[in-house]
């Protein structure tokens, strides 16, 4: 499982992933059946694009799994309430039809617990992508209903951090870049002294019940 990727998995590799279509690259009708995709407005496009950009891709591709990525990045030279207000109006429209909603958030956690708390937390599925924060910062997202995924920068650069994170549930995602998902489950694993084919079947667990889909 990949839970969030720019790249359509290669056939032939027992991998489903989720695909982020956001850039506008979408993939051919015909491709493997080995994945689902989110559709998104990235904050790095804050004033660029509009939700009514992400309504028109919608009318393309009626059947995506998940909105996103969107969020919220203190980094991005992009107005703070601009890129807020463009976060919940995403937001809003993943609980309208009940879809998941992919995050990527960086140094902006005290800008997303504000959002989080328009919104009902007991059927939460916010995803965020790419996490590297402490386990700290962990044990608190999860008791508020999120949901963790690891990118290559945190298994690949932070060991010690993943380590740390053994009991803590998460997924994994090779999100832009062109890192073997399989590499990445054998490297947390083993971080986390846990099987590598646990660890596959833990996030398929955790994939399928995030995105309610079923692999049977």
């Amino acid at each position: 499982m990949d839970a969030h990727t720019h790249h359509l998995p290669q056939k032939g590799k027992n991998i489903f992933a989720c695909l982020d279509l956001s850039d506008g690259s979408f993939p051919h009708r015909e491709e493997e059946k080995n994945h689902i995709f989110s559709l998104g407005i990235h904050p790095a496009n804050t004033g660029k694009k509009s939700i009514q950009d992400l309504y028109k891709k919608m009318e393309l591709f009626p059947d995506f799994a998940a909105i996103g990525e969107c969020g919220l990045d203190k980094y991005i030279p992009a107005d703070p309430e601009k890129q807020k207000e463009l976060f919940l109006q995403q937001a809003f429209l993943a609980q309208e039809l009940q879809k998941p909603l992919i995050i990527h958030c960086v140094k902006a956690w005290d800008i997303l617990y504000q959002c989080a708390k328009k919104f009902p937390e007991k059927n939460r599925r916010w995803l965020i992508h790419s996490f590297r924060g402490d386990p700290a910062l962990a044990r608190d997202l999860l008791q508020h209903n999120f949901t963790l995924s690891f990118a290559p920068q945190m298994v690949k650069n932070m060991p010690e951090r993943v380590k740390e994170m053994k009991e803590t549930p998460f997924l994994l995602e090779t999100d832009n870049s062109k890192e073997d998902i399989i590499f990445l489950y054998s490297q947390a694993g083993r971080y986390c002294c846990m099987d590598i084919e646990e660890l596959k079947e833990k996030n398929r667990q955790y994939f399928c019940n995030f995105f309610q889909i079923s692999l049977e």
